[in-house]
């Protein structure tokens, strides 16, 4: 099983190399099934002097690292509104903060096609 830290560098090796330095992987939530953590994908860094700190990348709605494998799977605004389409079926008003864990995991299952 991979630590915080290490889900933290796998995420950012892999949007670095994807989208150059500019783009950074922001850790929103930890997910207990599948076991892992999502990441946003935010333009720019902490000491930007742009301002661009917080500017989401277009058609792109984050990804989820596995702790058990590292593996990486990507979210498009598709899988995110599927998602939350489901999740709106099962637990009717959404709190995004209690339920955010459950929406990675439906974006998750939508990613994967099961």
């Amino acid at each position: 099983m991979y630590t915080d830290q290490e889900l933290d560098e796998i995420a950012q090796d892999h949007v670095r190399g994807a989208y150059g330095q500019r783009v950074v992987a922001e850790p929103q939530c930890d997910v207990e099934d599948p076991p892992g953590r999502y990441f946003s994908l935010e333009i720019g860094t902490a000491k930007d002097h742009h301002g661009l700190r917080g500017e989401g990348i277009v058609g792109h709605a984050g990804l989820f690292v596995d702790r058990r494998s590292g593996e990486i799977t990507h979210f498009d605004p598709g899988h995110c509104m599927a998602a939350t389409k489901k999740l709106k079926e099962t637990r009717g008003t959404i709190d995004w903060e209690r339920d955010r864990p459950a929406l990675v995991r439906y974006m998750y299952i939508e990613a994967r096609g099961a």
